[in-house]
């Protein structure tokens, strides 16, 4: 539904290490408004991209676009709220 826009960050930063962060900014903004405009996944738009290409190989385009990669500590936080529940339940019923 957002053509990948939602992952955009994640390739900026890196994009960003190497050619610095703002340039990085407005290449990938560019990119984001190109793959609105076209209905089309950012990933594509990236990939024909030159001035991306030459810094991000393709297989680093698609980690940096990994859903699965993006989720940074969101395992550390649900462990800790569940444990926290279950302390809680088992305060509330010991």
């Amino acid at each position: 539904a957002t053509y990948g826009l939602t992952l955009a960050e994640a390739v900026m930063m890196a994009l960003g290490e190497r050619i610095g962060r703002l340039d990085a900014h407005h290449l990938i903004g560019s990119a984001c408004r190109s793959a609105l405009a076209g209905q089309r996944p950012l990933r594509a738009v990236l990939g024909e991209m030159p001035a991306v290409t030459e810094h991000l190989a393709p297989a680093e385009l698609d980690r940096l676009l990994d859903p699965a990669a993006y989720l940074g500590a969101t395992g550390v936080f649900v462990e800790r709220v569940l444990s926290a529940h279950a302390r809680a339940a088992a305060a509330m019923h010991p």
